[in-house]
């Protein structure tokens, strides 16, 4: 059975893009044939494939970090920002030029083709490592947000929280994410683990015993900040809808910067425990 692990964070901005295109790289060194998945993602930085669909930057990213080529199937729903308005883009293609509202009478429609998407990229890899967007816990989106955990409770699919300690708070957003998942996915989270922490993890400890302890997840490492990485981070880069500048970095040549990246993934986060 295809082997699918999902990276969920606690906000937009903590590194979810990064971390999971260094375990896209981990799993590629132990001899898996690896592929991307982000159900949906709302974002400005869009690029054209081959075959005039387009992807987000992320996945893009992503099936460069697993040394295959990015397909529209790797982001089957892509809400791209044209100013006040949006365009829907599904399978690569845009479906339809609106406003944000029409997201809902567009809903079934997206939820096919990520449905669809994932099985079909499921028939030809060995392990699918998807992202999520934003938090999976905005309660003004309960029931219709279709990035995170409907999808993941969809095909019952382990997940790592990841907060960011870069900016503080940490152990505050990944306790807050507790709370407020829903009952019917709380199982699926597998542990937790933390980016950009560049103090001594002994202090962590004592936050590390509470938020065990009273959730029962398991705390699963502490990537480090890591110096001249020079992966742009999707959030990262200039929020505009330009082609132009998401493509100069997909011309990038970044084997190097993933290989940094899955030896401090190695080194610190403990992937054995859901994989």
């Amino acid at each position: 059975m295809i082997k699918t692990l999902m990276v969920q964070g606690t906000a937009s901005h903590v590194g979810k893009t990064i971390l999971a295109s260094g375990i896209c790289r981990s799993l590629l060194k132990e001899g898996l044939k690896v592929c991307p998945f982000k159900p949906q993602n709302i974002t400005s930085n869009i690029i054209a494939l081959p075959n005039d669909e387009v992807i987000s930057y992320a996945q893009c990213l992503q099936a460069k970090a697993c040394n295959i080529l990015p397909d529209a199937c790797m982001n089957p729903v892509a809400i791209s920002v044209v100013g006040k308005n949006v365009d829907f883009i599904i399978r690569g293609k845009v479906i339809h030029h609106g406003s944000f509202s029409d997201y809902y009478k567009l809903l079934p429609i997206m939820k096919e083709a990520i449905i669809d998407s994932y099985l079909s990229l499921s028939k030809h890899y060995d392990c699918i490592v998807v992202e999520g967007a934003g938090s999976p816990v905005e309660i003004n989106r309960l029931g219709d947000d279709i990035s995170n955990m409907w999808f993941a409770n969809y095909f019952q699919i382990p997940v790592i929280l990841v907060g960011n300690m870069e900016y503080g708070g940490g152990f505050a957003s990944i306790a807050g994410t507790f709370e407020l998942l829903e009952h019917s996915s709380f199982s699926l989270i597998k542990g937790f683990a933390f980016n950009k922490y560049n103090g001594n993890k002994e202090l962590l400890n004592k936050g590390i015993k509470y938020i065990e302890s009273r959730y029962g997840k398991k705390f699963l490492g502490a990537l480090p900040y890591i110096e001249k990485l020079n992966i742009p981070e999707e959030d990262t880069l200039y929020q505009a809808n330009n082609l132009t500048n998401a493509n100069q970095y997909s011309n990038l040549d970044l084997s190097y910067s993933f290989e940094r990246l899955a030896h401090y993934i190695s080194k610190n986060i403990d992937l054995n425990f859901i994989m």
